[in-house]
C-alpha cells in the first residue's frame, strides 16, 4: 500500500540482515500486530460503509501502526530480522 511507502529508509543493509547471518541472536516466537481501535472517525466510517482502504487511513491518521510498521520497528529494536518481517507480510 501507498501509506507505507519509504517508512524506515535506515533499515537496510547489514543491520536488516543480521538475523540471517546471525540466528543465535533470536530466540523463540515474536508477534507482528496490527490493531484497529474504534474510535469516533473510524465509527463515522463504519456508519457510512466506507471501502477498506478508508479504514486504514483512518487508523494509520489516528496512530495505527500497520502489521509492517509493527515489523520494522522490531527490526529496529533489534527483535527480529528483515526477512522475517517480509515473510509474514506478504
Amino acid at each position: 500500500m501507498g501509506i507505507e511507502k519509504n517508512l524506515y529508509p535506515e533499515v537496510s543493509g547489514s543491520f536488516a540482515q543480521a538475523g540471517a547471518k546471525f540466528p543465535e541472536l533470536y530466540r523463540g516466537r515474536t508477534g507482528l500486530y496490527e490493531l484497529l481501535q474504534n474510535t469516533p472517525s473510524l465509527r463515522h466510517l463504519i456508519r457510512r460503509q466506507s471501502s477498506t482502504s478508508e479504514y486504514l487511513g483512518a487508523g494509520v491518521t489516528d496512530g495505527m501502526l500497520t502489521l509492517k510498521q509493527d515489523g520494522i520497528e522490531k527490526v529496529i529494536r533489534g527483535v527480529t530480522d528483515i526477512m522475517q518481517v517480509r515473510g509474514a507480510c506478504t
